[in-house]
């Protein structure tokens, strides 16, 4: 009787700091989804995640990636000057898949840093800051600001 009861008390144990680390780590959904959920109004491209950072028990959550834009996108926002500038400065491929990619026309996309900072009270969202890139990070305004 004694080793089942140990057992159980074992179980019990393993499972209690199981379900703490897993709430170490909860909201970072609920921040990347809002972080998408605001870039497709603004546009800027497609994310990549690359890193969640999350504050004891997801008061506070950091996402990081980048935004992933088109060649084709990329270039339809280049105005005629640019082009003709980018045409004349070719730049040397620094390997030989480079060279090869710049032989064939194939060009990456554009990337872009991008990072966004959540606070939750509890389980519902407080507050959503862009902190790159610069362009939405304007938008946001700071925290400690007053609303005059």
């Amino acid at each position: 009787m004694n080793t089942r009861k140990a057992c159980f008390a074992g179980l019990m144990a393993a499972a209690a700091l199981l379900a703490g680390c897993a709430a170490q780590y909860r909201n970072t959904g609920a921040c990347e989804q809002e972080m998408r959920r605001r870039l497709v109004d603004a546009s800027q491209g497609e994310l990549s995640v690359t890193n969640r950072a999350v504050a004891h028990r997801g008061s506070r959550v950091v996402v990081e990636g980048h935004l992933d834009k088109a060649p084709d996108a990329a270039k339809a926002t280049t105005t005629a000057t640019e082009a003709a500038a980018a045409a004349a400065v070719k730049l040397k491929p620094a390997t030989p898949a480079e060279a090869v990619a710049q032989k064939l026309g194939i060009k990456k996309p554009e990337r872009t840093p991008a990072a966004a900072e959540c606070t939750f009270d509890e389980a519902a969202l407080k507050s959503f800051r862009w902190l790159a890139p610069a362009a939405l990070a304007k938008t946001t305004p700071d925290p400690g600001a007053s609303a005059d």
